[in-house]
């Protein structure tokens, strides 16, 4: 454990009554706190890329468009009841 969760620790097993001794183990305890919380925003959220891993360019402009035109158009490709487990 380093110094400042030593001093978080003694600031909670503490029984003086040293209102400065307090309020520095206060101070002591929110400095460590915004320590921490700068670590954790300082942390990759995700993998990322990989390295060595081939680029694949999947077109999904490309396939989105064709999506759009095929089943969110005036006719579309398929009937809706196909996809409403009705019958014609």
């Amino acid at each position: 454990m380093n110094s400042r969760g030593k001093a978080i620790q003694n600031f909670f097993n503490d029984d003086s009554d040293d209102d400065d001794l307090h309020q520095q183990r206060v101070a002591m305890a929110v400095q460590h706190h915004k320590f921490l919380l700068e670590q954790y925003a300082q942390q990759s959220k995700h993998g990322g890329s990989v390295a060595g891993r081939e680029y694949k360019n999947r077109k999904r402009e490309k396939h989105h468009k064709s999506l759009m035109e095929d089943y969110f158009c005036e006719r579309p490709l398929y009937p809706q009841w196909t996809f409403a487990g009705g019958s014609a």
